[in-house]
């Protein structure tokens, strides 16, 4: 029975952790600097700031972007991206999502995305995300969940996934405006049935050895 109780203990902790863990640093842009996010900028010429005070959800800070209506670039492209990497295995299953503000929005969109890389880092056909293309708006929960389960699934060839937070001119960067700030951000990974059914199986194939043990 209390093998039983055990395995039982072990399974409801296993499922809420692989449910509830948020593997993002500094998800809510608490920290000093971009931490562990990185910078993809294109041109360079739109502002990114991982401490901005003016607005925040919880805490003091939130990750800012805004368009310049500047650019370099003789097509007019311009982004301005804080991202984190994040490792996987073909079949598991990514969920999460972030909190966005958005003032202004013109010519530029506002997206959350998650992009599948292979083992050198190079883009997968496929990727989900959301996006705000104008105007203004409080805080909205962006949600990966409004995909369906079989596009967060790591395709065959996936070591890692992308999570993504930027806003981007597609050719529009010379008359782009728009501010918009980023908070509490949060991304899980849950392993593919069979690799938690081995782990299951490996717990639980302890628990009976060493019930017979004794």
């Amino acid at each position: 029975m209390r093998v039983v109780c055990s395995v039982f203990f072990v399974l409801c902790f296993f499922a809420y952790a692989y449910a509830e863990a948020n593997i993002l640093s500094d998800s809510g842009f608490e920290g000093s600097g971009a931490g562990e996010w990185i910078s993809d900028m294109w041109g360079g010429q739109f502002g990114i700031d991982y401490d901005a005070t003016d607005f925040s959800r919880s805490g003091s800070q939130s990750l800012k972007q805004w368009a310049t209506g500047v650019t370099d670039d003789a097509n007019g492209w311009e982004k301005s991206e804080a991202k984190q990497i994040v490792s996987v295995q073909p079949g598991y299953i990514i969920t999460g999502g972030a909190w966005l503000k958005y003032d202004n929005l013109s010519q530029v969109e506002a997206k959350m995305e998650c992009k599948w890389l292979d083992s050198g880092f190079n883009e997968l056909p496929g990727g989900i995300g959301t996006a705000v293309m104008s105007g203004s708006g409080d805080w909205t929960y962006q949600d990966l969940s409004v995909w369906d389960e079989a596009q967060r699934t790591a395709p065959e060839g996936a070591s890692y996934v992308d999570f993504r937070l930027f806003i981007l001119a597609p050719g529009t960067a010379e008359t782009a405006t728009g501010t918009v700030w980023w908070d509490d951000a949060e991304f899980s990974v849950i392993p593919e049935p069979g690799s938690m059914a081995l782990l299951i199986g490996g717990i639980t194939g302890l628990l009976v050895f060493r019930k017979r043990r004794r």
